[in-house]
């Protein structure tokens, strides 16, 4: 018993090897298709950094390569009027294809149509702004941001649900059918390495526990809940003896349900379990790797 369980953590520390080297490399691979590079963020600032009001002078400079985006919502009946979200400011920088990051944009309830927004530049601080020409309180700004200059990468959603992104998949899910194994190994040490040398006897109604010639071994704690039948106990604490108790105080530690053909059944099946799942894991990360690379 305590062989096959060494075999199996061999197994699953072979398999998380891997899959953790076949992973690395799939793993880089879905980051490198799902994320673009950028340039530029937009960045919101508080409305007061505009200075006063009288002192503001706005104009179009500038605002050729933003452009203000929207979804809308669905409507539950085809006569509701339109409903708007996630209204932002899109910058397209001439050195990517995209900014690093968008500025978010209040949304009015007074808002019917988001075509009405325009985006202005204040010639003095240099922040954009963005307003409903279409209000009649023209100088409320709805979103006030900066640009600054800044190189990285940005995640692109739509990218995530791929099926070119089919390897990342199976390597998630070999980790998962690896942590299984791991349990499902993790449940079979106690038997494996110390219970499988306890004592076979059976636990009575009343809470004594006999030996298999029908010697009594110990009775049980009563806050335990070890059902009567078959058990099997832990031989050290038989011979710990109470010096003012005719037999030994059981608990739940001392003791485990059901014979030892049971336990050893039980056993054999997670440990076969533990090591397929294993298997599965290491195989199916490998063939994912080949075909990312056969892909790529």
């Amino acid at each position: 018993m305590p062989q096959r369980l060494v075999a199996t953590w061999v197994l699953i520390a072979a398999a998380l090897l891997a899959v953790i080297g076949s992973g690395t490399f799939v793993v880089w691979k879905f980051v490198v298709h799902v994320t673009v590079p950028c340039s530029g963020k937009l960045i919101a600032v508080p409305a007061k950094e505009l200075g006063p009001d009288s002192h503001r002078t706005w104009s179009a400079v500038d605002t050729w390569d933003m452009e203000i985006r929207w979804d809308e919502k669905p409507r539950k009946n085809t006569y509701d009027r339109p409903r708007y979200t996630n209204l932002r400011v899109v910058w397209t920088p001439a050195d990517a294809a995209c900014a690093c990051s968008d500025a978010a944009i209040s949304t009015p309830s007074t808002l019917w149509d988001p075509s009405t927004l325009r985006i202005f530049r204040d010639a003095d601080t240099g922040l954009f702004v963005v307003q409903d020409s279409a209000s009649s309180a023209s100088s409320k700004e709805l979103a006030v941001f900066r640009r600054t200059g800044a190189h990285g990468r940005r995640l692109e959603w739509d990218r995530v649900i791929d099926p070119h992104n089919l390897s990342m998949l199976i390597f998630v899910l070999s980790l998962g059918a690896l942590g299984i194994a791991t349990i499902r190994a993790l449940r079979t040490t106690p038997y494996a390495t110390r219970m499988h040398e306890w004592r076979a006897g059976t636990l009575r109604h009343d809470g004594l526990v006999e030996g298999e010639h029908g010697a009594s071994l110990g009775m049980m704690e009563l806050r335990s809940r070890v059902p009567s039948g078959p058990v099997i106990v832990d031989p050290r604490a038989i011979s710990e003896r109470d010096a003012y108790r005719g037999l030994p105080l059981l608990t739940r530690r001392n003791v485990g349900a059901g014979t030892h053909q049971q336990w050893t059944q039980g056993t054999l099946r997670r440990l076969q379990d533990a090591r397929m799942l294993a298997i599965i894991a290491g195989v199916t990360t490998t063939l994912a790797l080949v075909a990312r690379l056969v892909g790529a």
